[in-house]
């Protein structure tokens, strides 16, 4: 009715619906797949390829989530940000790495150097050569 007076927006649309929804249970049966269409649309018009609604619903159900903020997944772009050195175990005596981090990286360099691999790339990149 407010439609048919010239009122239009999504209050009246809300209230359409929930009329609709009250007045015929089958109306919930057919408004289930325009939600998905809808949730499918706009996460299209954000970026995001979701490969049906079933995945959709998948996502409110989920309690954690990773972000691939380096790239490493969805663009394939390695980095190296850390070098950590492996220490023997001795007892009795403070451990101490068998190579320091410049030495390590001066020989991860010469292994890498030739290399095509992007993890390669990633190792040369990472340590300045």
């Amino acid at each position: 009715v407010p439609y048919m007076a010239g009122h239009t927006g999504p209050k009246y649309a809300y209230m359409a619906c929930v009329l609709l929804v009250v007045a015929c249970p089958c109306a919930l049966v057919l408004s289930t797949p325009v939600v998905a269409v809808c949730g499918l649309t706009r996460a299209a018009r954000r970026g995001m390829l979701v490969k049906g609604s079933a995945h959709l619903e998948r996502l409110g159900r989920l309690k954690e989530i990773c972000v691939d903020k380096t790239g490493t997944l969805t663009e394939g772009r390695f980095t190296m940000t850390q070098v950590k050195l492996a220490t023997p175990r001795t007892e009795g005596q403070k451990p101490r790495p068998a190579l320091g981090a410049g030495a390590l990286l001066r020989w991860a360099c010469a292994l890498e150097l030739r290399a095509s691999h992007p993890v390669a790339a990633a190792v040369l990149a990472g340590s300045g050569a």
